[in-house]
């Protein structure tokens, strides 16, 4: 497992993004906010740095395929390394953190930025995927 803090300032507004396949290019141009681009930017070249590490091949050089959602078969789903199913990978980014697990068979992560003390509630405000709750169920037993 890998986190790191993403920082803010020039270092991250003009890093090398030729690494970078053409879908994530388009998603990065589409980004309104630069602080959300940067962040996206930062993300995901490190996510490629750390499956480059364990792939044995440069950052440039990893495909990326989406598996089929499980709810509705839609080709949304999770993101998974084309070709070989190995290794698994999950990434999760919020402000300025970053959360990335590898894994010999599916993984997931998940970071989430608290809220301020004077704005945390106390009831179970959540919106939970129910095929989410399904798999968590499974998961456990």
């Amino acid at each position: 497992m890998a986190a790191a803090r993403l920082r803010r300032g020039a270092a991250l507004r003009r890093p090398d993004r030729s690494p970078l396949d053409a879908e994530e290019r388009a998603r990065v141009a589409a980004f309104v906010h630069p602080a959300d681009r940067d962040r996206y930017v930062a993300a995901h070249l490190t996510l490629r740095r750390v499956l480059s590490a364990h792939r044995g091949v440069a950052p440039a050089e990893l495909r990326f395929a989406r598996r089929a959602c499980p709810c509705c078969v839609g080709p949304h789903g999770r993101p998974v390394l084309a070709g070989s199913g190995t290794p698994h990978f999950s990434m999760s980014h919020t402000g300025g953190l970053v959360l990335i697990a590898v894994a010999g068979r599916p993984v997931g992560v998940d970071v989430e930025r608290l809220p301020a003390p004077h704005k945390a509630t106390t009831g179970p405000e959540l919106a939970v995927h129910s095929h989410f709750l399904g798999s968590l169920g499974r998961n456990s037993a």
